[in-house]
């Protein structure tokens, strides 16, 4: 089985990116309801994709584009990675300043929604 540090890596120098181009702030400073209610839908779609990603490994019909998943991940594997997404996200959105931390939310809002739209429009109900 391969293993990938994609993920770790990208959200380790995302992170210092943030510090050296002044987007970042100390950690949920600031943080809002809106903030909240952002993460919320986010984390949200996610688990809709989570459970779309389920359906579709599981019918031999389909596979997964995600290349970091791989096209017939196992269902732990879908879930230890949707899990890490969650985490990282959430922890990218506390050390965002207020601006960045809506931009960047409403980004991964709108390619959660398209995912889960687009799953569903191929028959991943």
């Amino acid at each position: 089985m391969k293993h990938t540090h994609i993920v770790p890596a990208s959200l380790i120098i995302l992170w210092v990116l943030f510090f050296f181009y002044g987007c970042a702030s100390v950690p949920f400073e600031d943080w809002s309801k809106a903030d909240t209610i952002r993460q919320g839908a986010f984390i949200s779609l996610l688990a809709i994709d989570t459970y779309q990603t389920h359906r579709l490994v599981s019918d031999p019909n389909f596979y997964e584009t995600n290349p970091i998943l791989g096209e017939h991940p196992s269902h732990s594997n879908i879930d230890l990675y949707m899990i890490g997404c969650a985490a990282g996200h959430t922890i990218i959105s506390g050390l965002l300043n207020p601006e960045w931390r809506e931009r960047w939310q409403y980004l991964w809002i709108g390619a959660e929604g398209y995912t889960v739209v687009n799953n569903y429009a191929m028959g991943v109900r």
